[in-house]
């Protein structure tokens, strides 16, 4: 795919571009791209990125709507990130694993694919970020 989330450098990358995002969707992207193999609802994603404070869900809204511009998911058909009525989002794009760094063991990467998020984040490998393959 065209993108690349790296979580060391905290960027999103559009092949060596980095594309401009707030720190906030970045984390509302990190959580998606982490727990992708469910929906995470809109309560988890207010605790994650605003922990300790009250805020509109109108800023989660608008904060998702920046994502999807980023990743170029307008228009009618969702690529990347799927809105679920009622619940929350998922991200629906299928991430790959990016090339291993030098010095960096594969094993000690943590697996965004196990259920709850990696407690040191700063060890994840850079992820390919794509559109799920069209039928």
């Amino acid at each position: 795919g065209p993108f690349r989330l790296d979580r060391d450098r905290r960027l999103l990358l559009c092949g060596e571009a980095p594309v401009a995002l707030s720190s906030r969707a970045f984390d509302i992207l990190e959580l998606l791209v982490a727990h992708r193999d469910r929906v995470v609802t809109r309560e988890e994603i207010l605790a994650h990125v605003w922990p300790g404070l009250v805020v509109e869900a109108s800023n989660l809204t608008v904060q998702v709507s920046t994502l999807r511009r980023a990743l170029g998911d307008t228009g009618g058909e969702a690529r990347y990130i799927a809105t679920i009525p009622g619940r929350g989002y998922r991200f629906i794009g299928q991430p790959e694993a990016g090339p291993e760094r030098p010095g960096q063991a594969a094993a000690a990467a943590p697996d965004p694919s196990v259920g709850e998020a990696p407690a040191a984040e700063t060890a994840a490998p850079v992820a390919a970020v794509a559109a799920p393959a069209r039928a």
